[in-house]
């Protein structure tokens, strides 16, 4: 299991591997190295499914709602860790 936070200790591994950093508003990193020759690009994915927690009734059971698009098949009987990381 990672974590973006993880991927941004990974990124911080690269340093010195590129010349430029930008991250934009939707969370792509475009790592650019500065030179005149032939133009690549690699692309991965790295983000996980995420949930929000809407509410937590008397039981104590978590209502959640997905973070962007994912197919809800994919959850079924997996196991899910909760993160205390905040998004401000």
């Amino acid at each position: 299991m990672g974590s973006i936070l993880a991927t941004l200790r990974q990124t911080l591994e690269l340093k010195g591997c590129y010349d430029e950093l930008i991250v934009d508003l939707i969370g792509n990193y475009i790592f650019h190295k500065k030179g005149n020759g032939k133009k690549i690009l690699l692309s991965c994915h790295i983000d996980e499914i995420s949930f929000m927690i809407r509410f937590i009734d008397d039981a104590g059971l978590l209502h959640i709602v997905p973070v962007g698009y994912h197919d809800d098949r994919m959850v079924i009987n997996q196991d899910m860790v909760m993160s205390l990381e905040f998004i401000n």
